[in-house]
């Protein structure tokens, strides 16, 4: 029996999953990758804990831009500011991945590709929960 039907000492009120993507590839696969992420943790939950589907709320996003710049604000590589004005300048849509691609020949679009998008490729996991007032001993 998974540890969670075990014991008793929490009542799950609700569970929010949100699954994310790089902004590397084609924002339609992103978009797909990032909501099947999420599903299908939404689905693992409910199969392993019993957990009723009322109680997940299930979202996605196709490619975290704002994950980007928090992770290159708090790395803080040499091409960070130059990064940050290609993001705020071009929209998603509006070639902002290419020009990123081109900022200084490549070579930071390649660093962000081994350090920084692997780290925003994830799923994020908000669980609201009561507490048993009942004493176990």
């Amino acid at each position: 029996m998974p540890p969670l039907q075990r014991t008793h000492f929490a009542s799950v009120k609700s569970i929010r999953i949100c699954g994310y993507c790089s902004p590397d590839g084609n924002y339609g696969d992103n978009e797909r990758l990032a909501e099947a992420r999420s599903r299908f943790f939404s689905i693992y939950l409910r199969s392993m804990y019993g957990i009723p589907r009322g109680l997940i709320e299930v979202s996605s996003v196709a490619e975290d831009w704002e994950g980007l710049v928090d992770l290159l604000m708090r790395d803080n590589p040499p091409y960070r500011d130059a990064a940050l004005r290609v993001i705020s300048r071009y929209g998603i849509f509006n070639g902002r991945e290419k020009y990123l691609m081109e900022l200084q020949g490549g070579s930071p679009y390649k660093d962000m590709l081994r350090h920084f998008f692997p780290k925003l490729r994830r799923i994020e996991v908000i669980v609201r929960y009561e507490e048993d007032k009942t004493e176990v001993e």
